[in-house]
């Protein structure tokens, strides 16, 4: 039996309201920019590529394991307006 002890930051988010004196003078009532991440790290023993979801580099096609695929790390960059 293997032991999936770990740490993971699933998801995080971090944004910027625009100050209302800036967003008046470009024509819009509000304005925010943010980037968000999903999956950006993990800690672990685990030998695997994904502890959460025991993904793994299987040996071959006969293992329990085999083609399991890790978390994707996403970043996502946008900006919200309001008119």
């Amino acid at each position: 039996w293997n032991q999936r002890t770990f740490l993971k930051l699933k998801d995080l988010v971090l944004s910027y309201n625009i100050d209302p004196k800036v967003t008046k003078q470009i024509g819009v009532s509000a304005a925010r920019v943010y980037v968000a991440a999903t999956d950006l790290l993990t800690i672990s023993n685990w030998s695997g590529i994904d502890p959460e979801n025991a993904g793994t580099i299987a040996a071959g096609a006969g293992s329990d394991r085999y083609g399991s695929n890790g978390a994707y790390k996403t970043v996502t960059l946008g900006v919200n307006l309001t008119f």
